[in-house]
């Protein structure tokens, strides 16, 4: 059975500890306690973390009985695994036919899914983040590789009942 790689968060952590005892006769008994870090390895080379993944949406703003015109967005990226220390390279093409200016966003977040009786707690944090140039209505904007940083962060958690941690990138219009 493979280990969960150690976590520390806001709500719960996954540490590991050994522990030793030497007992020898007509002394006291010798004891150390040491903490170890433990990383799950996750192979980025598999197929399905080396696929480009790809969306597009179209939103209309609207206030009350006022709807703006549409604002369109499609994003993709070269691959869906990466490591503390890389950047994303983000392709994103945004079209405002709103009446409002809009700024185009990307966002990569942790989110911490915490499990115990039978409930989940999560939590959404901002990990780093971008921004584009303010976009007037009738205006069209092109990403051609920006690149989005990625900080030292722990790796995901996928495979343990209690703590589960994992990545999302978001781009929006907004």
């Amino acid at each position: 059975m493979a280990l969960a790689t150690s976590f520390e968060g806001r709500h719960g952590s996954v540490r590991y500890w050994l522990q030793a005892e030497l007992r020898r006769p007509w002394l006291p008994p010798l004891r150390v306690k040491k903490e170890f870090i433990v990383f799950e390895h996750i192979d980025i080379n598999t197929p399905l973390l080396l696929a480009p993944q790809a969306g597009s949406k179209e939103k209309t703003l609207c206030c009350w009985f006022c709807a703006s015109g549409p604002i369109s967005l499609s994003a993709k990226i070269e691959r869906k695994g990466y490591t503390p220390g890389e950047s994303i390279q983000i392709f994103a093409e945004v079209e405002n036919c709103s009446s409002r200016v809009v700024v185009p966003k990307a966002a990569l977040y942790q989110t911490q899914t915490f499990y115990a009786k039978g409930k989940g707690k999560q939590i959404q944090q901002l990990v780093s983040s971008l921004r584009g140039e303010p976009l007037p209505q009738g205006k069209s904007q092109s990403w051609g590789g920006k690149l989005l940083q990625i900080p030292p962060v722990s790796p995901s958690i996928l495979d343990c009942p209690i703590i589960r941690v994992e990545y999302a990138l978001v781009v929006s219009p907004l």
